[in-house]
């Protein structure tokens, strides 16, 4: 039975390592493509990491009891799996809310209308407020705070954690849901090519796959408060953690990846970026000397031509061959921000 808690920390391992791999493309591509790091890339390096503590965790429970029966399971044992899922707690809350948090800045560097953006600074207060109760809840959960991994404490009490979890549950699938939607009005509301606009609502409907994950994981926390096998049952709950993590880490990175795969296969989607950046850096420099003998701006139009380009050349909207009418039909006030 060792076996299952092993087989679930591999998994949860490889699981990060994509989710690492997704990060750095990202990063690579903001640093050196796009040149700008956002404060969501900062808040999705941090969701990666919180996702290597949570999967730490796991491998430690995994050496106790993870996935046994518990009966097979020592006492000793069964405390120091239990406050390994005690700390990985604090891990999975926090990386989930980095996660979210990142996708909520992505939305607000394109929302232009208001109603739009308070709903997203609505739901990033409610993440980061949801999180510092998880938080809260769990420190606190059992008087002494030793009953929470020792049974055999006597004289305190637990409150009903594993209906929190399910309730927590709940309104992570909320959430997911509407990170799902909230972005899709703006979407259909872009004035591009079709072919490009449908690309981008696909890249961002693939979120819909973290929905997914969480209900899933949900179904396995409601087995969990029927068990009478904890250790055993835990597993999947815990491995399904995990999947859900990573899976909106990566989630969270589809949309800023566009300028990567442009940039390393740039026949394959018809945009050559490496031509963009090249022809970019070398207008650079007289763009700087023109703006300093012309003052400064006052054409609209100048700075919506500005802006799509950093909006293209961040997105992998359109190519070089874009010029004219068919780049002024993008609508700059959705695009302003850049994803």
């Amino acid at each position: 039975m060792a076996g299952r808690g092993t087989n679930a920390a591999i998994t949860s391992f490889v699981l990060c390592g994509i989710a690492l791999l997704f990060v750095v493309a990202r990063l690579a591509g903001r640093k050196f493509l796009v040149k700008q790091i956002g404060v969501d890339d900062v808040f999705i390096f941090a969701a990666v990491c919180f996702s290597f503590g949570l999967t730490a965790t796991i491998e430690i429970q995994s050496h106790y009891g993870l996935g046994a029966h518990v009966q097979d399971v020592l006492p000793g044992q069964y405390a120091t799996m239990y406050k390994g899922f005690f700390v990985g707690t604090f891990f999975y809350s926090a990386a989930l809310a980095a996660a979210k948090i990142s996708i909520l800045i992505q939305f607000l560097r394109f929302f232009r209308d208001k109603g739009s953006r308070i709903v997203a600074w609505g739901l990033i207060g409610l993440v980061s407020t949801y999180c510092l109760i998880c938080w809260i809840a769990t420190a606190c959960a059992c008087q002494p705070i030793a009953m929470y991994w020792d049974p055999r404490v006597r004289g305190g009490h637990c409150f009903q954690i594993l209906t929190f979890w399910l309730f927590s549950a709940g309104f992570h699938i909320v959430t997911d849901l509407a990170l799902w939607i909230l972005p899709i009005p703006t979407l259909v509301a872009l004035q591009m090519p079709h072919r490009q606009k449908y690309s981008l609502i696909g890249i961002f409907a693939l979120g819909g796959f973290g929905c997914v994950t969480s209900m899933l994981r949900l179904q396995k926390l409601y087995v969990l408060t029927k068990s009478r096998d904890p250790t055993y049952d835990l597993l999947e709950a815990i491995l399904w953690s995990s999947i859900e993590v990573n899976t909106g880490i990566v989630c969270a990175c589809l949309p800023t990846l566009k300028p990567v795969v442009n940039w390393i296969f740039p026949k394959l989607l018809g945009n050559n970026s490496r031509h963009r950046s090249r022809q970019r850096s070398q207008q650079q420099t007289p763009s700087i000397l023109a703006g300093k003998v012309g003052g400064e701006r006052t054409s609209d139009a100048t700075e919506q031509s500005d802006s799509i380009t950093l909006c293209d050349e961040e997105m992998g909207l359109g190519g070089p061959q874009q010029h004219g009418a068919e780049r002024k039909s993008v609508d700059m006030h959705t695009l302003e921000g850049k994803i």
